[in-house]
């Protein structure tokens, strides 16, 4: 096998954000209204400045305009510039929103984008991540995350032998060891001052064990928040979706349909719409290979009663039970995520999938599901709320509704 040079320099990779608005926590309908436990780790995993540190090997050119609130984009420009990455921050005074013309006026910016090219096999790696979604750099991939409701962080470099690396918030972690170029037949691993050693042949997974240390083990991650399958709510949206409504009660069966005709086009926030299916129109070739989002409760939904005893919710008449806790109110409603039963999506077997979701919309009242249209975008892996809290509709954060119980299931989505 070919060795490769460790200074060899492989695809072009630069990005130019124009008049972008990454100052997520300075917007009026964040800053100045109350946060909840949930929502400050929900912020921290959506902050894009927190992601700014991947970005060693990807220059910027960022252009807005001065009469645009410049320093909408000053706060990203200002941490590569502490990083020391590469980048320009062009800001024109005489522009406002659409600078767009200007910096690809002539293809001027063309150049400046082709121009900078990635080493093949970078020395070293700042990783930084809220979300398994964004899970990957280079030949380094986080698993698992010690905490949902964290961000992880690693900080590796190559050595002569292999590689030497810090942790963060990481359970698990694998590490593409024949991208490595190493000569010899074995790559050794130190993590957070433990070391290990391992063929190079292929990939190695290591696991952080109950005595805070890494070890080589196998990539078993059933029942497990993985890629894909990790929440929040909103991590639905990154799969094809199905929205299935319940159609079992007279009362609720117009509430349902209401809420997903919303839930079908994000609420009017996209050019977007779903295909919205009533329960017994919704056949498993309909679901194969899509994530389901449910409106109804089992006694109002006909799939939602099918896999209810897999759920991690109990809906009554009066109240919502979850993780032990019953949580009573006349407009007590659930919203949450879930890994969904294979039995959705084509193989007919009960167990849950690694791939795909579930999600639930489901109130003990009509006048409770409605609230489920009125919800803000941040949201976490489960929400139980009263529904006749609900004053105002939409925005980023709770602010006034009433939460009962919100937060991340366990990374064995417990």
């Amino acid at each position: 096998r070919r060795s490769r040079s460790r200074a060899s320099w492989g695809s072009r990779r630069a990005a130019a954000p124009l008049c972008g608005y990454p100052n997520l926590l300075d917007y009026a309908s964040v800053s100045k209204v109350p946060h909840l436990p949930y929502e400050e780790a929900m912020l921290e995993k959506e902050y894009i400045v927190r992601y700014a540190e991947n970005g060693a090997y990807v220059p910027l050119h960022i252009v807005h305009g001065g009469l645009d609130v410049p320093g909408r984009s000053k706060v990203v420009a200002d941490r590569y510039k502490a990083l020391r990455y590469s980048h320009v921050f062009d800001i024109q005074e005489d522009l406002d929103h659409n600078v767009w013309d200007y910096a690809y006026e002539d293809g001027k910016m063309v150049p400046w984008l082709t121009r900078h090219k990635v080493p093949e096999l970078p020395k070293a790696i700042h990783f930084s991540t809220g979300k398994l979604r964004y899970d990957r750099a280079y030949w380094l991939r986080v698993l698992e995350l010690g905490d949902s409701g964290k961000r992880a962080r690693i900080d590796a470099t190559l050595t002569a032998t292999g590689v030497d690396m810090t942790t963060q918030n990481v359970a698990a972690l694998r590490i593409d060891a024949d991208k490595l170029g190493l000569p010899t037949g074995e790559v050794s691993v130190t993590i957070d001052g433990a070391l290990s050693k391992a063929d190079t042949k292929g990939s190695v997974t290591l696991r952080r064990g109950s005595d805070g240390t890494f070890a080589i083990a196998t990539e078993e991650l059933i029942g497990k928040k993985v890629h894909g399958s990790s929440g929040p709510l909103d991590d639905v949206q990154n799969g094809a979706v199905t929205v299935v409504y319940g159609t079992l009660d007279r009362p609720n069966r117009e509430a349902n349909r209401l809420v997903a005709a919303e839930l079908a086009t994000l609420g009017g926030s996209a050019d977007i719409r779903y295909p919205v299916l009533a329960d017994v129109d919704a056949t498993d070739e309909a679901l194969a290979g899509r994530n389901v989002v449910l409106v109804g409760g089992p006694n109002s939904n006909k799939l939602t009663a099918s896999i209810a005893g897999m759920l991690p919710v109990q809906l009554d008449a009066d109240a919502v039970v979850l993780r032990g806790k019953r949580h009573v109110g006349k407009d007590v409603a659930v919203s949450l995520v879930f890994p969904g039963p294979e039995a959705f999506f084509g193989d007919g077997a009960k167990k849950r999938s690694l791939s795909r979701y579930v999600v639930l919309h489901a109130g003990v009242t009509p006048r409770a599901t409605l609230a489920a249209r009125m919800l803000p975008r941040y949201l976490p892996d489960f929400v139980v709320y009263d529904g006749a809290s609900f004053g105002e509709r939409g925005g980023l954060l709770m602010n006034t509704r009433a939460v009962l119980a919100a937060g991340f299931f366990s990374e064995e989505w417990q």
